[in-house]
């Protein structure tokens, strides 16, 4: 039993000794600076280092610098856009070991959060702008629809409405070719006489009728 334990207790110890681990980090970034990062084993296995942020206790990653780091040492450039913090961390790790990391690294310098505070209240702006640029168009759209309505409904009342004087002088050439109720009758005469024969008119009836003047005729033979 001694001796299993024994043999647990070497290979953690052996573990522990090969564990990779960070032996020379900045104490502080900046942005754009680069920095000389020791670990060590110094060996040739593949090395993962990674920027992370946070509570010490739950550490977000950021991102990962490099997983091919050989040698115990990396350059790190640190990016232009990162915003100031106090709260940055550096993670190292190599296949089949524990990850290990540096304390809170604060990174001072940077105007990338002033940057983007200005970039967002500039976007923010133009939008409002463009709202507003199309709400005037709309705007513009309906009053131009409703002047046009407006336009041609006048102009087809004006056009369909029947003149007045038209009317008037319809009425007037109407009243004008209506007969008058006195020029066809005969007129009465004024001086008390009467009416003159109409013994002409029997006279051409005779005459132009065929039975009178064959009548005509046997009455005079008639009489001879």
């Amino acid at each position: 039993m001694q001796f299993f334990q024994i043999v647990l207790s070497g290979a953690a110890l052996i573990s522990a000794a090969f564990a990779v681990e960070f032996n020379d980090v900045p104490s502080s970034f900046e942005p754009g600076k680069t920095y000389t990062i020791t670990y060590s084993p110094k060996d040739n296995t593949p090395t993962t280092i990674k920027l992370r942020q946070g509570d010490p206790n739950n550490l977000a990653t950021l991102s990962t610098i490099t997983t091919s780091a050989t040698g115990g040492t990396f350059s790190y450039t640190v990016p232009r856009d990162l915003p100031n913090s106090p709260s940055y961390a550096l993670e190292i790790s190599q296949a089949g070991s524990d990850p290990n990391y540096t304390g809170l690294i604060p990174l001072t310098g940077s105007t990338y959060s002033a940057i983007s505070s200005l970039s967002s209240a500039l976007s923010s702006a133009t939008s409002k702008l463009s709202s507003a640029s199309s709400a005037a168009s709309s705007a513009s759209a309906s009053v131009t629809a409703s002047t046009t309505m407006a336009t041609t409904t006048s102009v087809g009342t004006a056009s369909g409405a029947p003149s007045s004087s038209a009317g008037s002088n319809s009425t007037i050439a109407s009243s004008s070719r209506v007969p008058s109720a006195t020029s066809g009758s005969p007129s009465s005469p004024t001086d008390g006489s009467a009416p003159p024969q109409q013994s002409g008119n029997s006279a051409a009836f005779l005459a132009s009728s065929p039975i009178a003047v064959i009548l005509g005729a046997v009455a005079a033979m008639a009489y001879l």
